[in-house]
């Protein structure tokens, strides 16, 4: 399925945000400007990972980010490197999406992971969304219930162009959905892994 953006020409490497003079941003351990942790900054809590994407929302202007578990291709099975839900959230199921908020951080998974979830979320500030229960909105209906007004930003590389078209027909003129090309977790995971030369 085609992306919002092709994703050709990406490669590993480490983000630096030139951000610094308009923004407070700064590594935790060397107070580098402009980037939430530095190259030697591993981020290994959930907090902290937490901490670091927010700064970044904050600083691109957005109110909410989206991860989900796909890669640019859509794959059935995707590459160490493209684990990006995994890394931010700690649960390591194949199937889920995230929504964070400057205040929440949510993940949607089905039943098949609802046991897995509730274990590897355990002790932290994520809330599991039991996908397609009772009471349980989905991502896109949670959205608009709690986010009117406010901008949702995504890697457009990542999210199916027919999604982000449900997403702004469902959501109108209601939310916002604002396209980053610089994928906000790639730039807190300072150990992401290298990316196959054949995906």
């Amino acid at each position: 399925r085609p992306s919002m953006a092709s994703a050709a020409g990406r490669k590993r490497r480490r983000l630096t945000l030139d951000l610094g003079s308009q923004f407070q941003l700064q590594c935790p351990c060397c107070y580098r400007p402009g980037v939430p942790f530095c190259g030697e900054c591993d981020p290994k809590s959930s907090a902290e990972r937490l901490k670091g994407l927010r700064a970044l929302l904050a600083a691109h202007g957005a109110d909410a980010y989206i991860v989900t578990s796909q890669d640019a291709h859509s794959s059935e099975y995707i590459a160490a490197a493209d684990e990006r839900r995994s890394f931010l959230t700690g649960f390591s199921g194949s199937a889920g999406s995230a929504v964070v908020t400057a205040t929440e951080a949510l993940l949607w998974t089905d039943s098949r992971y609802f046991l897995q979830a509730e274990q590897q979320l355990a002790g932290t500030e994520w809330v599991l969304m039991r996908q397609h229960n009772p009471d349980v909105p989905d991502l896109h209906e949670w959205v608009l219930n709690h986010l009117k007004g406010k901008c949702v930003a995504v890697d457009p590389a990542l999210i199916p162009a027919e999604v982000a078209q449900e997403w702004k027909a469902k959501w109108a003129s209601s939310v916002a959905l604002k396209e980053i090309r610089v994928n906000l977790v790639d730039a807190i995971w300072t150990t992401r892994p290298e990316e196959p030369c054949n995906p």
